[in-house]
């Protein structure tokens, strides 16, 4: 069974005027739990609770030594590792002696990365047919221009203190990572009249 897959516009997050294509897969669905324990009990001489069993250890282990700091190597799926990031509502500390230092109640594990290993994504590859479904696939335009979307920014920061790239994505009917690359070219022109204040995940747009 051929796997399809669409040619996908990419941002112009250069702002060059070039649109570029990508390929990208059309996901068929998600494969819940018992469902996918069900397949693999039908390929395997395990049992399906011999092989829930075993995923639950192999889980429970993982979290154990990834909350003490290592990285956890499964050579038949990849690397797994703990990413932190500042709590909520923290903002990220500054070099210098006479800035505020974050303490440990300020940071939270946000995410876990995961890097999959070579074999794994060379297997998938050998056992993938694949086939092109249709016509490439546009991102969603503006419907307005640039100058009418800078004007729209400066009469929401007139009766707003600041602004997000969602804020800026949702008046624009822009998709959010134009909407970002749009505003980051905003602010690097001094003759915008947009800048940026924080930083990030907390950076807001605010009248230059």
């Amino acid at each position: 069974m051929a796997v399809k897959y669409v040619m996908q516009e990419m941002p112009d997050v250069r702002g060059e005027g070039k649109s570029v294509l990508y390929p990208k897969m059309v996901h068929t669905r998600c494969l819940d739990n018992n469902e996918f324990l069900d397949m693999a009990a039908d390929s395997s001489s395990l049992s399906r609770g011999e092989l829930e069993a075993a995923l639950h250890a192999v889980a429970n282990k993982m979290k154990e030594f990834l909350a003490l700091g290592y990285s956890v190597k499964i050579n038949e799926l990849g690397t797994f590792s703990a990413r932190l990031r500042m709590a909520k509502d923290k903002e990220r500390e500054q070099m210098g002696e006479d800035e505020e230092h974050r303490n440990a109640q300020s940071i939270v594990v946000g995410k876990v990365n995961y890097i999959p290993s070579r074999k794994l994504v060379r297997d998938i590859h050998c056992a993938c047919h694949m086939e092109r479904d249709g016509e490439a696939r546009l991102l969603e335009k503006s419907p307005y221009t640039a100058e009418e979307r800078l004007a729209m920014a400066h009469k929401y920061l007139e009766s707003n203190p600041s602004m997000t790239v969602a804020e800026y994505a949702k008046m624009t009917k822009m998709p959010r990572s134009s909407a970002s690359a749009e505003l980051r070219r905003f602010r690097q022109d001094e003759g915008s009249g947009i800048t940026v204040q924080g930083r990030a995940p907390h950076m807001v747009y605010v009248k230059g």
